[in-house]
């Protein structure tokens, strides 16, 4: 399995890194996104970079999955409790967002990890919602996004059947 994962690292090195800012039209509609964290290094000896998320996304949406990351459209910040937040489209967010939370021993962990796109969360628990709250930690985690990751990319030709 290590010469397999060295071989992967060595020919994802042969790909551009893209960094924040980017320009989006530059990305793929289909592709597989790999992710470097700074500071995260491969096993494999030497200081290179490690993959730290692979992800693919297809169906003409790898752009859009790219954006809600790096959260370019920051309209998307103009949700409340009847609207959800910005992690709740993007596992990678919401796995920061926990990550943060898990730190600071915060309490309001179990509202995070609810899916707020789903209705009955919303009426459930919208009323346990801290919207600030949530505001901060999402430009929190867009600030160590934009300048903590790095990723490169493969194209992916889907065929019409």
């Amino acid at each position: 399995m290590s010469d397999l994962c060295k071989w992967l690292h060595e020919h994802l090195e042969l790909l551009p890194l893209i960094r924040f800012p980017f320009k989006l039209e530059h990305l793929p509609r289909n592709g597989i996104y790999f992710f470097y964290e700074h500071g995260e290094i491969w096993g494999h000896g030497g200081n290179k970079p490690r993959i730290v998320r692979i992800g693919t996304h297809r169906g003409w949406n790898f752009r859009n999955r790219i954006a809600e990351h790096y959260l370019l459209d920051e309209k998307k910040m103009d949700f409340n409790v009847d609207k959800p937040k910005p992690s709740d489209r993007s596992v990678f967010r919401l796995n920061i967002g926990r990550a943060l939370l898990n730190q600071r021993v915060d309490e309001y962990l179990q509202i995070w990890d609810k899916d707020f796109i789903k209705t009955e969360n919303r009426v459930k628990f919208g009323q346990l919602r801290k919207i600030e709250k949530e505001k901060e930690l999402e430009l929190e985690i867009t600030r160590i996004l934009r300048d903590n990751f790095s990723f490169r990319f493969m194209k992916v030709l889907l065929l019409e059947r």
